[in-house]
Parts: C-alpha cells; sequence; structure tokens
C-alpha cells in the first residue's frame, strides 16, 4: 500500500462527494454540505487545506432511501461502497459512509475504534432525524441518550480505555469498555433503535443524533430550500440558511483559526491500494 498525500486525499474525497452528489441528483435526494466541508465552500471555494474528511447531511427519510438504493445495486460497477451498519457487521457508527474501495483508512492511534474491513477515504453522511417542535426538556433527554450511545458504540469498538485525569472516571470507563466488550456493538445499536422510535414521525425541526451538539438543531423546512454552492469548482448542494447553521456551531467561521489549530484532526492515514 502507498500512503496518499494530503492532495491525493483531497482528490479521492472530491471525486467520492462528486458520485455522492450524481446519485443525490438522479434520484431526487436531499442533502446538504455540512460542517468543516461547508465552511470550506464558502470560506476558501474548496476544501478547508488542513480538514481531512467530508461532511453532508440529509433527511432521515433521504438516507434511508439512499441506503434502499444502495442494497438494489444503484452502484453499479463504480469503485464506491456505502457504509452503514445494517449493510456492514463490522462497521460501528449510526452515520453513514460512502467510502472509495480503491483505497484504505486506517486508524493510527491506540485509543481509536477497531479497523473495519471496507473503510477507505470517505464521505460521512448524516441523517437527520425529527426532533421535537417545542418541548425543549424531552429533546434534551433524548440527545442525552443518543450520546450516551454513540459513546458506547465507540468504547465496544476501541482498541484500549482512554487515560483519565479523574481515577474514578478512568474505572468507570474500565467497567464500561470491559461489558461494551463482552456485549459487543448489537446492544448500543438496538438502544440506537429503541431511541429512533421515540421520536415524532414528523415535526418541524431535525437535529444530528450523531453529532448530538447542544441545541443544533435545523428547520425541517431547510431542506426544500436549498442552494448550490462552489466547491472546487464544482457545484454542490447547502441549506440556504448555512449562515446560521455555522455560527452556531462554530462561531465566526470565516476567521482564520491561530495557526497552531490548523492541523489534521482525524487519527487515521490513507493509502492507496490499487497496483499502479
Amino acid at each position: 500500500m502507498r500512503q496518499l498525500t494530503v492532495q491525493e486525499l483531497h482528490d479521492c474525497e472530491l471525486n467520492c462527494l462528486l458520485f455522492f452528489d450524481k446519485i443525490c441528483r438522479e434520484n431526487h435526494l436531499r442533502y446538504s454540505l455540512a460542517y468543516g466541508t461547508l465552511i470550506g465552500a464558502i470560506r476558501h471555494k474548496g476544501f478547508i487545506p488542513w480538514d481531512d474528511d467530508v461532511d453532508v447531511m440529509m433527511p432521515r427519510k433521504d438516507y434511508e432511501t439512499l441506503l434502499s438504493l444502495y442494497k438494489k445495486g444503484a452502484f453499479g460497477n463504480s469503485p464506491y461502497k456505502f457504509l452503514d451498519y445494517r449493510v456492514n457487521k463490522e462497521y460501528y457508527y449510526t452515520i453513514g459512509r460512502v467510502v472509495d474501495s480503491r483505497t484504505k483508512a486506517l486508524f493510527n492511534d491506540d485509543v481509536n475504534a477497531l479497523d473495519v474491513a471496507e473503510m477507505g477515504v470517505f464521505v460521512d453522511v448524516y441523517p437527520m432525524d425529527y426532533f421535537y417542535d417545542s418541548n425543549n426538556f424531552l429533546n434534551s433527554v433524548l440527545v442525552k441518550m443518543f450520546a450516551r450511545v454513540n459513546g458506547l458504540l465507540l468504547v465496544a469498538n476501541s482498541k484500549k480505555v482512554e487515560k483519565n485525569r479523574s481515577a474514578l472516571k478512568y474505572v468507570i470507563k474500565h467497567v464500561v469498555y470491559g461489558t461494551a466488550r463482552i456485549f459487543g456493538k448489537q446492544f448500543p445499536f438496538l438502544l440506537h433503535k429503541i431511541l429512533l422510535t421515540l421520536l415524532p414521525s414528523k415535526s418541524g425541526v431535525v437535529y444530528d443524533a450523531w453529532d448530538c451538539f447542544k441545541d443544533l438543531f435545523l428547520k425541517a423546512k431547510d431542506f426544500d430550500n436549498l442552494i448550490e454552492v462552489e466547491l472546487c469548482n464544482h457545484k454542490f448542494f447547502a441549506i440556504a440558511d448555512y449562515d446560521q447553521f455555522l455560527r452556531k456551531k462554530y462561531g465566526d467561521y470565516m476567521q482564520l483559526p491561530p495557526e497552531s489549530e490548523r492541523v489534521m484532526h482525524h487519527f487515521y492515514k490513507a493509502y492507496s491500494i490499487v497496483k499502479s
């Protein structure tokens, strides 16, 4: 295997994103660029130079349609695969990933999650679920429950327990880690499915129940009001009210961070597995 340069990584991610966009346009699926990728499009008209992943978000209904299309062979003979815990038993996230099978992504730290056989250079696909319009208390409880389940999933697939300054928390983590390793990821997946049944079937707000960032709720109708933004000389969809979304998450996102913070933030290395 040959490790990819940052430019090669970005090129692979762009091609992966272009393929995802093509599938969505052909099947009338709604999506928006999200998080750092959306900042890149607005601030840089491309990827953030020191970012190393791509994020998109889409309503749960569209996400499930995408998964169904993948199962029916919509990706054809392309080099791209769709990872979801319902189609890959090694996968340990409740978000999806469109991956390039010509590449391999390997985690390179001792704490991060175990490697997945089909994990290559990827686009993260975040399903946005309906939450309650005006019940802030219930929403806050559900957000905390989703966050706990997500944490349990990561612990169940970690290589070891992350160190903690608090001895008590470190002991608790060991207990949780041991229990999670015994029962595996099927138990937190079951809890996740149960939590989904507690959400409304329709409402005016949607939320990313993987990121679980405070009160970062979006209006459901935002996905009916999409615009096109430029990224690397291509057009991709974004919610029209992207400014409010990004300011809630990052504050003044148009301001460049200090140079000391302009570093890759994920713990993996990407490789080409295609013989040249």
